[in-house]
Protein backbone atom coordinates (compact mmCIF):
# COMPACT_ATOMS: atom_id res chain seq x y z
CA UNK A 1 0.00 0.00 0.00
CA UNK A 2 1.17 3.06 -1.11
CA UNK A 3 0.43 6.65 1.66
CA UNK A 4 -0.66 6.53 4.52
CA UNK A 5 -2.57 3.85 6.64
CA UNK A 6 -4.89 3.43 9.17
CA UNK A 7 -5.98 0.32 11.37
CA UNK A 8 -9.27 0.27 13.26
CA UNK A 9 -9.49 -1.75 17.24
CA UNK A 10 -12.46 -2.03 19.15
CA UNK A 11 -14.59 -4.17 21.27
CA UNK A 12 -17.18 -6.40 19.59
CA UNK A 13 -19.49 -4.96 22.25
CA UNK A 14 -21.07 -1.64 21.91
CA UNK A 15 -21.02 0.57 25.01
CA UNK A 16 -22.85 3.55 22.94
CA UNK A 17 -25.44 3.85 20.88
CA UNK A 18 -24.59 1.91 16.97
CA UNK A 19 -25.88 5.21 15.32
CA UNK A 20 -23.93 7.51 17.81
CA UNK A 21 -20.82 5.48 16.90
CA UNK A 22 -21.48 5.04 13.33
CA UNK A 23 -21.50 9.38 13.04
CA UNK A 24 -17.80 9.81 15.03
CA UNK A 25 -16.40 6.91 13.12
CA UNK A 26 -17.43 8.77 9.96
CA UNK A 27 -16.38 11.98 11.39
CA UNK A 28 -12.96 10.43 12.43
CA UNK A 29 -12.35 9.39 8.52
CA UNK A 30 -13.10 12.23 6.91
CA UNK A 31 -10.49 14.51 9.53
CA UNK A 32 -7.78 11.89 8.29
CA UNK A 33 -8.55 11.65 5.02
CA UNK A 34 -8.35 15.35 5.05
CA UNK A 35 -4.74 14.98 6.38
CA UNK A 36 -3.66 12.57 3.78
CA UNK A 37 -4.51 8.92 4.82
CA UNK A 38 -6.20 6.79 2.02
CA UNK A 39 -5.87 3.61 3.16
CA UNK A 40 -8.15 1.79 6.04
CA UNK A 41 -7.57 -1.70 7.68
CA UNK A 42 -10.66 -3.23 9.27
CA UNK A 43 -10.47 -6.76 11.14
CA UNK A 44 -13.75 -7.70 10.24
CA UNK A 45 -15.02 -8.54 13.53
CA UNK A 46 -18.63 -8.13 15.27
CA UNK A 47 -18.83 -4.54 16.51
CA UNK A 48 -16.39 -1.86 16.15
CA UNK A 49 -14.55 -3.61 13.35
CA UNK A 50 -17.52 -3.61 10.86
CA UNK A 51 -19.03 -0.46 11.69
CA UNK A 52 -15.46 1.02 10.81
CA UNK A 53 -15.45 -1.04 7.60
CA UNK A 54 -18.92 0.69 6.69
CA UNK A 55 -17.74 4.11 7.74
CA UNK A 56 -14.96 3.65 5.09
CA UNK A 57 -17.05 2.68 2.48
CA UNK A 58 -19.44 5.52 3.23
CA UNK A 59 -17.24 8.03 2.76
CA UNK A 60 -15.54 6.49 -0.06
CA UNK A 61 -18.64 7.48 -1.85
CA UNK A 62 -17.96 11.04 -1.23
CA UNK A 63 -14.20 11.05 -1.00
CA UNK A 64 -13.21 8.39 -4.38
CA UNK A 65 -9.72 7.67 -3.15
CA UNK A 66 -9.82 5.92 -0.31
CA UNK A 67 -9.54 2.14 0.41
CA UNK A 68 -10.71 -0.66 2.82
CA UNK A 69 -8.58 -3.30 3.27
CA UNK A 70 -9.93 -6.24 5.02
CA UNK A 71 -7.74 -8.37 7.24
CA UNK A 72 -9.59 -11.59 8.87
CA UNK A 73 -7.90 -14.22 10.93
CA UNK A 74 -9.02 -16.71 9.01
CA UNK A 75 -11.14 -17.85 5.53
CA UNK A 76 -13.77 -19.97 6.94
CA UNK A 77 -14.72 -16.32 8.98
CA UNK A 78 -17.01 -16.14 5.88
CA UNK A 79 -19.00 -19.38 6.06
CA UNK A 80 -20.53 -18.39 9.18
CA UNK A 81 -24.81 -17.92 9.32
CA UNK A 82 -25.39 -15.16 11.01
CA UNK A 83 -26.45 -11.16 10.36
CA UNK A 84 -22.87 -10.30 11.07
CA UNK A 85 -21.58 -12.42 8.71
CA UNK A 86 -23.62 -11.52 6.44
CA UNK A 87 -22.38 -7.54 7.39
CA UNK A 88 -18.73 -9.11 6.72
CA UNK A 89 -19.53 -10.78 3.13
CA UNK A 90 -20.77 -7.56 2.18
CA UNK A 91 -17.98 -5.21 3.24
CA UNK A 92 -15.76 -7.98 1.90
CA UNK A 93 -17.67 -7.62 -1.74
CA UNK A 94 -16.73 -3.68 -1.36
CA UNK A 95 -12.80 -3.81 -0.15
CA UNK A 96 -9.74 -3.29 -2.36
CA UNK A 97 -8.66 -6.33 -0.89
CA UNK A 98 -9.11 -9.08 1.75
CA UNK A 99 -5.83 -10.43 3.60
CA UNK A 100 -6.28 -14.03 5.67
CA UNK A 101 -3.68 -13.73 8.08
CA UNK A 102 -3.75 -17.62 9.46
CA UNK A 103 -4.31 -20.79 7.45
CA UNK A 104 -6.55 -22.18 10.19
CA UNK A 105 -8.86 -20.85 12.88
CA UNK A 106 -7.17 -20.67 16.10
CA UNK A 107 -7.19 -19.10 19.66
CA UNK A 108 -4.27 -16.84 18.59
CA UNK A 109 -5.44 -16.12 14.34
CA UNK A 110 -7.13 -13.18 15.95
CA UNK A 111 -3.97 -11.76 17.38
CA UNK A 112 -1.99 -12.22 14.33
CA UNK A 113 -4.22 -10.48 12.58
CA UNK A 114 -3.89 -7.61 14.84
CA UNK A 115 -0.32 -7.50 15.14
CA UNK A 116 -0.27 -7.31 10.80
CA UNK A 117 -3.00 -4.63 10.64
CA UNK A 118 -0.64 -2.28 13.00
CA UNK A 119 2.74 -3.33 10.86
CA UNK A 120 1.17 -2.52 8.19
CA UNK A 121 -0.40 1.13 9.59
CA UNK A 122 1.02 4.36 10.07
CA UNK A 123 -2.25 5.25 12.76
CA UNK A 124 -4.56 3.58 15.23
CA UNK A 125 -8.14 4.15 15.62
CA UNK A 126 -9.33 2.27 18.65
CA UNK A 127 -12.74 1.80 20.73
CA UNK A 128 -11.41 0.89 23.92
CA UNK A 129 -13.54 1.32 26.86
CA UNK A 130 -11.02 2.99 29.54
CA UNK A 131 -9.68 0.22 32.45
CA UNK A 132 -8.99 -2.23 29.83
CA UNK A 133 -6.02 -4.61 30.39
CA UNK A 134 -6.81 -7.77 28.45
CA UNK A 135 -8.33 -9.29 24.87
CA UNK A 136 -7.92 -8.09 21.49
CA UNK A 137 -8.57 -4.34 21.15
CA UNK A 138 -6.32 -4.16 24.08
CA UNK A 139 -3.38 -6.30 22.58
CA UNK A 140 -3.80 -4.17 19.26
CA UNK A 141 -3.74 -1.06 21.01
CA UNK A 142 -0.33 -2.14 23.02
CA UNK A 143 0.97 -3.26 19.54
CA UNK A 144 0.04 -0.09 17.96
CA UNK A 145 2.11 1.95 21.13
CA UNK A 146 4.93 -0.74 21.10
CA UNK A 147 5.09 0.28 17.33
CA UNK A 148 5.39 3.97 18.02
CA UNK A 149 2.59 5.03 16.22
CA UNK A 150 -0.45 7.57 17.27
CA UNK A 151 -3.39 5.85 18.77
CA UNK A 152 -6.46 7.67 18.50
CA UNK A 153 -9.28 6.54 21.30
CA UNK A 154 -12.48 7.61 20.25
CA UNK A 155 -14.47 6.10 23.32
CA UNK A 156 -14.81 9.23 24.66
CA UNK A 157 -15.45 11.42 22.02
CA UNK A 158 -18.21 9.11 21.64
CA UNK A 159 -19.12 8.90 25.48
CA UNK A 160 -19.66 13.20 25.04
CA UNK A 161 -21.77 12.41 21.67
CA UNK A 162 -24.18 10.19 23.09
CA UNK A 163 -25.26 12.94 26.09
Amino acid sequence: MEGRTCCFTGHRSLYHDRDVIAKVLREAVDELVRVGYQHFISGGAAGFDLLAAEAVLERKKEFGDVSLYLYVPYSTVFGLRSYVSSRLRTVALKSREIKVTSDMPSRYAPLIRDRQMVEASDICVSYMEPGTEKGGTFYTVQQAKKKGIDVIDLYERIDREAV
